[in-house]
């Protein structure tokens, strides 16, 4: 008789009486726990998006919103919402650079929801004039390509709808690093440092926790968010969408295993040149936008290095479009030299790219004027890790002590003195 357990804490423990037995019992085990895992995970999904639902009609007086895109992730979110019988909305922002074949599957999956009385809407993004706003007249406005360290793009075209309203991503750690310190329940705040995460320990068993009493009542003042399949792996999708026959977009048959706005600066090079060669439209666009946006920085009076929107497009597709891209700033300096510049300048909007402690300043001195961060999570962890009780108590005790050795030491005396001889300009 064979003979194996399944361990909470994700381990497995198997014993057979002969050598084939073991591999058979290996097999039944394994298969055994991805099963046990698979509804773990989704009974813990539907939790979360059950105790946000009744945070979104407590405090809000509207149900949860489904964050759609029409990738794997969002077909798994959107299932799940399905699965947990709560009421909710369903909301794309059309960002104008999905593949034609995204856009297609949306549009193929919003009418069987609204048969269904499911509330479906597509945002299509409007400029101060009333006219479209697209990423094709947005490069021009912003004289420069959206890069790795400028992402204007998603700040504009994906992040702006569902304002005062609780929202449901299909955010995972799996997906990238970046995203490995987003948490289960979010509020999102102006700058990162006035957003808080709260893990499922707090909202999901305590119901008087002062961290929870804070995240329910943080509405009408930010985005709250809940991200249900956070700890899903790629693996876990798929086993989901084939266990449930769900109907993803064709270009998954097409050798793409993520998708999003072509030619997005945060792929691979490789994947980009995939991109733009299945869909050279795309790139004609992004060649035509960076040939307005040399034609308006001109008109500016503004440098730029480059003579048509086609060498434009070469740079950009570099798989480290890291270098040169600080050619494109008005200004380079310190925090204080920043603040500086801002506060003298006779423009009016801004777009900073800096440690996010910098905007209060900013702010406070200039409230007339407005700043725009880089990206949305524009800060230093370890900064924010820095208390003023810490300082004090290590002042007074001079601990903890630091030893380096000579050499390390004259190495890392080199960027602090650096930076005071720019900070006494």
């Amino acid at each position: 008789m064979p003979w194996f357990s399944c361990i909470a804490q994700n381990r497995l423990t198997v014993r057979g009486n002969s050598s084939q037995g073991y591999k058979a019992d290996c097999k039944i085990a394994i298969r055994i726990f991805v099963v046990w895992r698979m509804k773990e995970l989704i009974e813990k999904s539907i939790d979360r998006l059950k105790l946000a639902s009744d945070i979104s009609l407590k405090h809000y007086n509207k149900p949860l919103v489904c964050e759609y895109s029409g990738g794997k992730d969002s077909d798994v979110l959107l299932k799940l919402f399905r699965m947990s019988g709560i009421p909710f909305e369903v909301h794309n922002s059309h960002t104008t650079v999905d593949a034609p074949q995204t856009i297609r599957h949306i549009k193929n999956t919003f009418p069987e929801l609204t048969d269904k009385g499911i509330k479906c809407e597509i945002d299509y993004h409007v400029q101060e004039n009333g006219n479209r706003l697209t990423m094709w007249n947005l490069i021009p406005r912003k004289l420069m390509p959206p890069t790795r360290i400028v992402r204007y793009c998603c700040s504009e075209l994906k992040e702006g709808g569902n304002s005062n309203r609780m929202i449901a991503t299909g955010v995972r750690w799996a997906e990238s690093s970046k995203r490995s310190n987003r948490s289960p329940f979010e509020v999102l705040g102006q700058t990162a440092s006035k957003s808080i995460g709260v893990s499922d320990e707090k909202m999901l068993i305590t119901d008087n926790g002062d961290t929870r009493r804070l995240f329910e009542n943080c509405q009408m003042k930010a985005k709250t968010v809940v991200n249900p399949i956070i700890d899903w792996t790629d693996q876990n999708i798929w086993q989901f969408i084939g266990e449930k026959n769900i109907q993803v977009c064709e270009l998954y048959q097409c050798g793409y295993d993520r998708l999003g706005c072509l030619g997005c600066p945060l792929a691979s090079k490789r994947q980009r040149e995939k991109e733009m060669y299945d869909f050279p439209k795309y790139k004609q666009a992004y060649i035509h936008s960076f040939d307005r946006m040399i034609e308006e920085r001109k008109r500016r009076g503004k440098d730029t290095k480059w003579s048509c929107g086609k060498e434009v497009y070469l740079w950009w597709m570099q798989d480290n479009n890291v270098v040169g891209q600080m050619e494109l700033s008005d200004f380079i300096g310190s925090t204080s030299q920043i603040i500086d510049y801002a506060t003298k300048s006779e423009n009016n909007t801004f777009i900073i790219c800096t440690e996010m402690g910098v905007f209060y300043e900013l702010h406070q001195k200039n409230p007339e004027k407005k700043f725009y961060s880089v990206g949305h999570r524009q800060f230093c962890p370890n900064m924010k890790m820095v208390r003023l009780e810490g300082v004090k108590e290590a002042l007074e005790t001079m601990q903890p002590e630091v030893n380096l050795d000579e050499e390390m030491r004259q190495k890392a005396a080199l960027p602090l003195e650096k930076m005071l001889k720019l900070a006494a300009r």
